[in-house]
Order: structure tokens, then sequence, then C-alpha cells
């Protein structure tokens, strides 16, 4: 699942959620830097996995609750790790 363009999309949908943004499709494809057919495979792909909410091509992009609890765990014992160390 942490396949480059996958990561960055989740990464992307993750910020703009914490500065409270919606992001369109098009836009979050533009700024992982993908083709527009392989950013809507991958959508498509991270929506079968959970990972993004069920939505039409075009339409806004979010992540799902699961996807959220996850990246924010992910985040947190990161930084947990890295205060450890210091």
């Amino acid at each position: 699942m942490f396949d480059e363009y996958a990561w960055n999309i989740l990464l992307i949908l993750f910020v703009k959620l914490v500065n409270n943004e919606v992001v369109a499709e098009n836009d979050l494809l533009d700024t992982a830097g993908l083709p527009v057919a392989v950013g809507r495979r991958w959508l498509a792909h991270l929506v079968e996995d959970g990972q993004v909410e069920k939505r039409d091509d075009g339409d806004d992009v979010v992540l799902s609750v699961t996807a959220i609890a996850a990246m924010r765990k992910f985040l947190d014992q990161q930084s947990a790790s890295n205060v450890a160390r210091d």
C-alpha cells in the first residue's frame, strides 16, 4: 500500500484535512504529479482498500475515517520515536 503514488495521495489528503480544506480530483492528481489516467487508477485502488471515500470521477476526494485514524497513529508513532531519540 505504501507505493510512492499511494503514499503521496494519502499524505496530500491528510494535509488538506488538517488544514480544513477539500481537494478536487484533478487538483489532487496535479499536486501528486500524476497523469489523470494513472491517478484515477490509484484512487480506485485506494477506494477499494477503504482508504479514500467512494466518489465519482472529478469529485472532491477525502480520506476515509479508517485512513484518518491510521495516518494519525502512524504519524504519532513517528513523532514519539523521534522524541525518544532526542
